[in-house]
């Protein structure tokens, strides 16, 4: 009993860590040096795929237009 548990353990972190995103940040944090505004650009989605990393990107660029420097992300 104590086998199929540490084996149900493993295979649910395996499985989990092969979910794991590793395009990118999900959240970029851009801040406006002249007014301190600070803006998130953010993946959208529980399971982002290709298509929302690509706009969360286009965010991120259309903010720099305005002025905004990354500032963070995570």
């Amino acid at each position: 009993m104590l086998k199929k548990l540490l084996l149900l353990a493993a295979t649910t972190l395996l499985l989990s860590s092969c979910l794991a995103d590793k395009k990118g940040p999900k959240v970029v944090i851009l801040k406006h040096p002249d007014t301190l505004d600070f803006q998130n650009c953010e993946v959208k989605g529980e399971w982002p795929d290709d298509e929302a990393f690509a706009a969360n990107e286009k965010c991120v660029q259309a903010l720099e237009k305005q002025g905004y420097t990354v500032w963070g992300s995570r």
